[in-house]
């Protein structure tokens, strides 16, 4: 019986044993039919999309270099394709741009983009744009412009879609969105071959209240396109596309060889103007009273000029309108930010006006030192302990501590700095208190160092800082000090200076006189853009020897003449047609 058993057992196993590997096998001819179902349908769908993306026969665009060196800057990040967001449909002849705002104020443009994406796997809704501009002018492609997307209805076949960011529920864009929505629309006009009649709102299209603001405020979609109307008749024009670079702006032309900078600064003062100039600001808070206004437009008019000759360039022209020269930042945040790379930079050039009693004509330099000082400018927050102003002997006064500063601060210059040098300090502003009768926490003092000796600079600077310290732990308070700007002196490449003068030489100026050796205490952040790249620069004459060359820069009746304007914009043109030529 027992042996029955024992075999009876085996022969179970066998048969299980048997059946099993029957099932495997079925498992598996069942799981190599399935991969091979999905790999036959994957490979149906990518000659699908790929059939898809092909272009149309209707799809044209303009192509040229100049178009794409016109194009502004464009964050491509397309959205991986599926029938949600990016279905891959080739799109017509486009022959409209429609604009439309986010449904979701506050949010950036890759917000909005990375909602296209996700729409793949959530499958809400079906939904997209071809570009979406965010709140800080940035602009992001999502879908090519020779596909559809999903955004406009019955013109997704014949339009290009753009999604715009707003800050609030009022769907009102800001300066920065409004302007990259400009320069966007005017750039897809040129390029296929439309007009600012050609821009349309998705109202136009359905009846739906988007973009809402352009919709409740006909006047300002009006002054919209018009706006547009004009970038395009500027980039037909001037053949120049202006591009942001940090907090500043350049465009560059030509062709390929050595590459010359040249820059403009662009400041304006916080202090009324009262020139008598008919143009004068009237707002009471702003005015060019260093002449950064003439810069620009002299670069501006240079620019618009070596377009025309452009053909007749041996090289490469880039502009540089820079801000922020007043505070000594603009220069630093628009290297930086890349300004002399892409292309790299061989040579720059800058031209600054001069007033005061300084006609037109006359044309100053240095070739061989230092043109103009160093600026460390600085602030110095003294922490003291607030009180009633009648019991001072509970406080720690930072006005006290600040006046002890101030005067110690003096005796750097008196006494330890080499009077063969040039070296000022200036506490240019002094605040504390918000009451007659209170002892306040806090004051504080900003100023600027200003040498033409590295040494000098070096000690001044290290000296500033202790006595700083050293006058407030007398007291019993203590300090910060933040280096506000930190800009070298200014001083020329001797050989590209003594070559731009020979060029400026040969301008047909009626009493052009050119002066050497001119230096000054005042500051220039060119500085850093000579400090890295051979650099010249020029202070041009544009005062007067009458009363009217009574006031200097900086003062709020200060008069620049108009006819240093000619002789700036040949300058820069006829410097840069011969540089590029001889290099």
């Amino acid at each position: 019986m027992k042996v029955y058993y024992i075999w009876r057992d085996k022969k179970e196993i066998k048969m299980k044993r048997s059946r099993k590997r029957k099932k495997n096998k079925t498992l598996s001819r069942s799981k190599k039919g399935l991969i091979i179902l999905i790999i036959i349908t994957v490979l149906l769908c990518v000659v699908t999309i790929l059939k898809k993306q092909e272009q149309s026969k209707e799809y044209t665009e303009n192509k040229s270099d100049y178009i794409d060196s016109v194009k502004p800057n464009i964050d491509v990040e397309l959205l991986t394709p599926n029938e949600y967001s990016r279905p891959g449909i080739a799109t017509n002849k486009i022959i409209g741009i429609v604009v439309h705002y986010t449904a979701n104020p506050g949010a950036t443009a890759m917000n909005n983009r990375d909602y296209f994406e996700g729409l793949k796997d959530s499958h809400i809704t079906k939904a997209s744009s071809n570009f979406v501009v965010g709140l800080e002018g940035e602009i992001v492609q999502c879908v090519p412009t020779w596909e559809i997307a999903y955004a406009s209805n019955s013109r997704n076949i014949d339009t290009v879609s753009i999604e715009c960011c707003h800050p609030d529920e009022t769907g009102k864009f800001n300066q920065k969105t409004y302007q990259s929505m400009v320069d966007l629309c005017a750039w897809l006009c040129l390029k296929f071959d439309l007009n600012e009649n050609d821009v349309i709102r998705h109202y136009d299209v359905t009846g739906k209240i988007c973009p809402k603001y352009f919709v409740e405020h006909e006047d300002a979609w009006k002054q919209f396109k018009g706006d547009v109307g004009v970038k395009l008749e500027k980039l037909k024009e001037y053949g120049l596309e202006p591009k942001v670079c940090g907090a500043g702006v350049t465009a560059t032309l030509g062709k390929a060889g050595k590459v010359l900078l040249l820059r403009a600064d662009m400041d304006a003062l916080p202090m009324p103007e009262e020139s008598g100039e008919s143009f004068a600001c009237k707002d009471g808070i702003h005015n060019h009273a260093c002449g950064h206004d003439f810069h620009a437009a002299m670069l501006l008019t240079a620019a618009k000029i070596l377009k025309e000759k452009e053909n007749e360039l041996e090289g490469t022209v880039k502009f540089m309108f820079q801000p922020a020269e007043e505070t000594f930042e603009g220069s630093r945040n628009m290297i930086e930010h890349g300004i002399l790379e892409n292309p790299k930079v061989d040579a720059a050039l800058a031209f600054h006006v001069a007033a005061g009693k300084v006609p037109a004509g006359l044309v100053m330099y240095n070739d061989s030192g230092v043109m103009m000082s160093s600026v460390d400018g600085f602030q110095i927050t003294i922490h003291g302990k607030g009180a009633h102003g009648a019991s001072p002997h509970t406080a720690i006064d930072p006005i006290n501590v600040g006046a002890h500063i101030y005067l110690a601060l003096q005796e750097l210059i008196a006494r330890e700095s080499n009077p063969s040098h040039a070296c000022v300090l200036t506490i240019g502003q002094f605040a504390a208190g918000s009451a007659p009768n209170i002892i306040p926490e806090v004051a504080v003092l900003q100023g600027t160092i200003r040498t033409n000796d590295k040494g000098a600079r070096e000690l001044l600077v290290r000296r500033m800082k202790q006595v700083a310290e050293g006058e407030a732990a007398v007291f019993g308070a203590s300090v910060e000090i933040e280096m506000l700007s930190e800009v070298c002196p200014l001083i020329c490449d001797p050989a590209l200076t003594d070559e731009m003068v020979g060029y400026i030489r040969e301008l047909p100026v009626p009493g052009l006189s050119l002066y050497p050796g001119a230096s000054a205490n005042a500051s220039e952040d060119f500085a850093l853009i000579a400090e890295r790249v051979p650099s010249a620069f020029f202070y041009l004459g544009s005062g007067y020897l009458d009363e009217r060359g009574n006031y200097g820069a900086h003062n709020p009746k200060v008069v620049f003449d108009e006819a240093v304007c000619p002789i700036g914009v040949a300058g820069l043109v006829h410097c840069a047609v011969q540089w590029l030529k001889k290099h």
